[in-house]
């Protein structure tokens, strides 16, 4: 199973002159423009894989192998479930009729849950990645993310920001996973 990146994010959930600001750096200086926008993306980046998350919003493809009655979606928070596809048992790609599911993207994780009355429809053996849900996910613009992760994102960046004290760059770590904590999510 593997979550592949579709769209990318309009813009990042930090602008240049917040970090600048966060860091004393004057708004006016250039100089580090290129690096800090680096960070900045990484940044998001790095988090979004440690917590599951995404963001900004964007779109993603959920790739996975077998139909189960409840499929767990291992990305948060989705939006909407754009599509829903599979390869059938003749190797054809098939868009899964939404009548044989109920979609649960409110629930930690979110879920695709089987009908009582319904099966899922015979899949081509031995193909990796059978299904896709593609989805749309993030908590869309900059001003929706958690004010926590937003916290852990300049703590971030000025960890790789020239702090080259290690115990400094340890404090940091240690608070802003300890930030994060409510973010962590054990998915499986």
């Amino acid at each position: 199973m593997i979550v592949e990146l579709e769209t990318a994010p309009a813009s990042e959930p930090l602008e240049i002159n917040q970090v600048k600001n966060h860091l004393g750096i004057d708004e006016n200086n250039t100089f580090y423009d290129e690096r800090l926008n680096r960070l900045i993306t990484g940044a998001r980046k790095t988090l979004e894989e440690q917590t599951a998350q995404r963001f900004i919003t964007q779109v993603v493809n959920f790739h996975f192998d077998d139909l189960n009655r409840v499929i767990k979606i291992p990305v948060l928070p989705v939006q909407s479930i754009d599509s829903f596809t599979y390869y059938d048992e003749n190797g054809a790609q098939q868009s899964m009729n939404s009548v044989l599911y109920f979609s649960d993207i409110v629930s930690k994780p979110p879920k695709i849950v089987l009908k009582s009355d319904q099966f899922w429809p015979s899949l081509e053996k031995d193909r990796p990645n059978r299904c896709t849900i593609q989805m749309t996910v993030g908590y869309g613009a900059a001003i929706a993310v958690p004010e926590e992760i937003t916290i852990a994102l300049f703590m971030m960046i000025e960890i790789l920001f020239d702090r080259p004290d290690v115990s400094y760059q340890d404090a940091l770590t240690s608070c802003k996973n300890s930030v994060l904590g409510q973010h962590y999510f054990n998915w499986f």
